[in-house]
């Protein structure tokens, strides 16, 4: 008498509830990306230009010197952040992932900006027109800061990818004169 025991148990199928789990993971990443698009293009142009306004008072100077800051570190923090993760962690896909998204939250600021400098849509142009009235200067401010930050990060490539072909070259230059230095001259023997 053979029982339930002696039979093989058949392996489960593959695919079936890792797929209706990948499946809902995807339904959720399609509705967080359709709400943080409609968020970004509904909504959070018009709270960007009323945050701003309420900063600046319709002040000159206040919207120029803000705007810079606002520019340069916004362009100059997420540069720093990718730049790092280049460093450090060039070979992470999970590291590349956490800094992208680090440098988009701190970009944002110059991100958003742009989308009111650029838009066509209805929350653009009243943000637009809220920036023309409370925060003159503002964006022009903020796209000298960015420029600025971009010249100031091109600086410090250069300057430091010239710094390591200068120690390259010295280092070869060094290893040269050791190996004339080591090898007797031909004449003497």
């Amino acid at each position: 008498m053979s029982g339930s025991a002696d039979r093989p148990v058949a392996p489960a199928p593959k695919g079936g509830k890792s797929a209706g789990r990948r499946t809902g993971i995807g339904i959720v990443v399609l509705v967080v990306v359709v709400f943080a698009a409609w968020f970004s293009i509904s909504v959070l142009p018009r709270w960007w230009a009323h945050r701003v306004g309420d900063q600046v008072h319709g002040d000159l100077t206040n919207g120029a010197v803000l705007g810079f800051m606002y520019g340069f570190f916004a362009m100059l923090l997420p540069l720093a952040v990718l730049a790092a993760v280049f460093r450090f962690r060039r070979r992470s896909v999970k590291a590349w992932v956490i800094g992208g998204v680090i440098a988009l939250v701190l970009a944002s600021p110059n991100l958003v900006t742009l989308g009111i400098a650029v838009g066509r849509g209805g929350a653009a142009q009243a943000a637009d027109t809220t920036l023309d009235v409370e925060a003159p200067y503002f964006r022009g401010g903020m796209a000298v800061g960015a420029g600025v930050a971009l010249a100031l990060a091109a600086y410090f490539l250069y300057a430091s990818s010239s710094r390591r072909r200068a120690r390259r070259r010295a280092a070869d230059a060094e290893q040269r004169a050791k190996t004339q230095r080591a090898t007797p001259p031909k004449g003497t023997a």
